[in-house]
């Protein structure tokens, strides 16, 4: 989040989302073929094709779009409700079964969220990032319920695939959307945009935080419950406040360690026992 918010202040977010799924999309061709080839039946590629649309595709827009006017910090928060949208939407679809222990340890990840950002989340964006925010924060809105969208879909219907598969035809359907988007609006990469920092922020999040980060995370739809998996989403605001300490000397704050033990035990509790019924 914090990479995709630095790089969209110089790269508009429709190539930035083109480029960086155009890329991970390149880097699953060899291990599909090697490993993962299958033939696909018209259900099964239909669906992973508009549900990836949905989720590189239009996710990647609205989260893009919303970075441009809203602070990383209250980004964060926003897109965190993804665990709480994809709990009620895995519910309505009665593959998941509501528990109060999954509930509460929802809601306590996402409190741990708002703990680590704290005011950063709450404070208004200055005004180089945008004379509307609250606009951004719908975009955010958008994204979080795209993915909560995605996360459900996948499991019900694209969870006996193998991850690399499902990932590469996803991918495709996410990067056929940006292709036709860029299109029709004539927004294409240019090499103005692309300064040494901005080429090596777009190859990490087309690789690590791409393709691998991505399939990883469908391997993971398919082996757990679509909430379960979307609750590690909260783990962003921890890994990026962990990184800054170890990269940046940036000091840990009070507020941020309980933050970080909130998130943890909100996880925790939303993983624990065994599925119930409908799982």
């Amino acid at each position: 989040m914090v990479v995709t918010r630095q790089v969209v202040e110089t790269v508009p977010p429709l190539p930035l989302g083109w480029m960086r799924y155009t890329i991970a999309l390149l880097c699953l061709v060899v291990p599909l073929a090697l490993f993962a080839w299958r033939r696909l039946s018209g259900r099964q590629l239909a669906a992973s094709l508009v549900l990836g649309s949905l989720f590189f595709g239009v996710f990647t827009l609205c989260f893009n779009i919303g970075l441009q006017t809203v602070s990383s910090a209250r980004a964060g928060t926003i897109v965190a409700t993804m665990p709480v949208l994809t709990l009620m939407l895995a519910v309505a679809a009665r593959i998941e079964a509501l528990t109060l222990c999954k509930a509460i340890g929802v809601l306590t990840a996402l409190a741990g969220v708002a703990i680590v950002l704290g005011q950063q989340a709450m404070a208004q964006p200055g005004a180089g990032m945008g004379a509307n925010p609250l606009d951004g924060q719908w975009w955010l809105v958008g994204a979080a319920i795209c993915g909560a969208i995605y996360n459900v879909g996948n499991r019900l219907w694209l969870s006996q695939l193998p991850a690399i598969t499902v990932a590469f035809w996803s991918m495709t359907g996410g990067v056929c959307v940006l292709t036709a988007l860029s299109a029709f609006n004539g927004e294409w990469p240019t090499m103005q945009m692309l300064s040494l920092g901005a080429i090596m922020a777009v190859l990490f999040l087309g690789t690590a935080a791409g393709a691998l980060g991505f399939t990883l995370w469908i391997w993971a739809l398919s082996k757990a419950t679509p909430t379960q998996v979307a609750v590690f989403f909260t783990l962003n605001p921890v890994s990026a406040a962990v990184l800054g300490a170890l990269a940046l000397d940036e000091a840990i704050t009070a507020p941020v360690a309980l933050g970080m033990g909130v998130v943890l035990s909100g996880i925790v509790l939303t993983t624990l026992g065994r599925p119930a019924t409908g799982e």
